[in-house]
């Protein structure tokens, strides 16, 4: 989509799937964490059980609204029930003792997770280009702990988050927070994520232009469509951020 004001004033960022993965899996670490608790399991079986969990636990969420902190029991409540869910999908009882809380504080820790390769090579690149970003992500509010210590908070200017906003993608409100907060205009930003509904239609619903990041297990182009992108539509910096 050709840019006729001549400038994109922001781009914002998915983070899962679109900056870091979990290393080395979801699902390696909470069968680690399971079958050192009590409940034996295989990494390839839990990756498979936590999407179905998952998936269930966000059809519990009315459509609009934020999932974490309406959950009950707030955010833990709900990693709590995504991880009866799984054990359930494997056919278990009850998680064990103990393990809702360490997963928690896992998934919170930087070394749980890594940053795609390319990614500080094309965000170093997009501030060269004097292109300020951003990041809207549905997440808990451990997110903003976390970005600073995987070394890519310093990217950033605003960090909307989900739980922090009680909305989430693919709700419009979510984007037009990041771009109010950025004293820019929706027409001026460029969402890149790695989701059709929530990141691709959320943001044009909410007058944002959108990438789609294809990974494909590594054979895929990765953020490097970000760059890519940006000299084909002929798009500079189009002025700074107040």
């Amino acid at each position: 989509m050709k840019d006729s004001q001549g400038g994109v004033r922001l781009v914002t960022f998915d983070v899962g799937g679109t900056l870091i993965h979990p290393n080395p899996s979801v699902g390696a670490v909470y069968a680690e964490v399971l079958t050192r608790r009590g409940f034996a399991c295989e990494a390839a079986d839990v990756d498979s059980a936590f999407e179905r969990a998952w998936e269930a636990a966000a059809r519990r969420v009315p459509p609009a609204p934020e999932r974490y902190r309406r959950s009950p029991g707030g955010e833990r409540g709900y990693w709590k029930g995504v991880l009866k869910g799984t054990v359930a999908e494997l056919g278990g009882g009850e998680p064990p003792a103990g393990a809702a809380e360490e997963l928690f504080e896992r998934f919170a820790q930087a070394d749980t997770w890594r940053v795609y390769p390319e990614v500080p090579e094309i965000l170093e690149g997009l501030a060269q280009r004097g292109i300020p970003m951003g990041v809207i992500s549905n997440w808990d509010s451990r997110l903003p702990r976390l970005l600073r210590e995987l070394d890519l908070r310093r990217h950033f200017g605003p960090i909307v988050v989900s739980s922090l906003e009680d909305c989430e993608k693919p709700d419009r409100r979510i984007f037009l927070v990041a771009a109010r907060r950025a004293g820019v205009r929706p027409e001026e930003v460029l969402h890149v994520g790695d989701r059709d509904v929530e990141d691709l239609e959320g943001a044009r619903r909410a007058g944002f232009r959108a990438l789609k990041v294809e990974r494909h297990n590594g054979e895929g182009a990765g953020l490097g469509l970000v760059l890519r992108w940006l000299e084909r539509e002929k798009i500079t910096a189009c002025g700074s951020i107040p």
